[in-house]
């Protein structure tokens, strides 16, 4: 049978580090840029395999559902292009009067193999946005993939920041009352 890998989520406000701090712990080149970077949810399935010299990536194709090998180097282009279509597909569904979408519930799947690889799944989350059109959305995403009791929530705040202020903090107590599978990590 299929054996469920465990699974990091990484949520916090927007423009936390959040991005920058999965490529360090990972390796895996995500686009990392200032503003909402994150616009979806990127699910990452990584898998050690000794057979392999170096890492292998794919990412999945939103509609056929099939993976393909991408180079790393082109890594972050490639999910930004995925990010960019599932942005587009949704605001062609916007209707005015209403909340216009800033993040995707579409996930983004990846797959990497290779020999540094640990077996877990880590899931780098849009970042919060605390005032105006996204913020129960956001909010909302970020439940849905931390509610499980097996998830791990690495929870990304400036240094700067007082605790009191970090939303994503009340967002894991929800799920997590005790901080127990909660871990903060002060960035910046």
């Amino acid at each position: 049978g299929e054996l469920n890998l465990p699974q990091i989520c990484v949520a916090g406000d927007q423009t936390a580090g959040k991005s920058a701090l999965l490529t360090c712990l990972t390796g895996i080149p995500v686009p990392v840029k200032s503003g909402i970077c994150t616009k979806a949810p990127i699910v990452v399935e990584c898998r050690h395999s000794a057979t392999l010299q170096a890492a292998n990536y794919e990412i999945q194709d939103p509609v056929t559902k099939v993976y393909r090998s991408v180079d790393a180097s082109t890594l972050p282009l490639e999910i930004d292009n995925v990010q960019k279509a599932a942005m587009e597909k949704l605001l062609q569904g916007h209707t005015n009067g209403t909340e216009r979408p800033k993040v995707s519930q579409e996930e983004i799947r990846l797959r990497v193999r290779g020999p540094e690889q640990t077996d877990i799944v880590v899931v780098d989350l849009p970042g919060m946005i605390n005032a105006g059109d996204g913020k129960e959305v956001t909010r909302d995403l970020i439940r849905r993939y931390i509610k499980e009791k097996q998830t791990l929530i690495l929870l990304v705040s400036e240094a700067k920041q007082d605790a009191e202020l970090t939303g994503a903090i009340d967002l894991a107590k929800e799920f997590d009352p005790y901080l127990s599978r909660t871990l903060r990590v002060l960035t910046k």
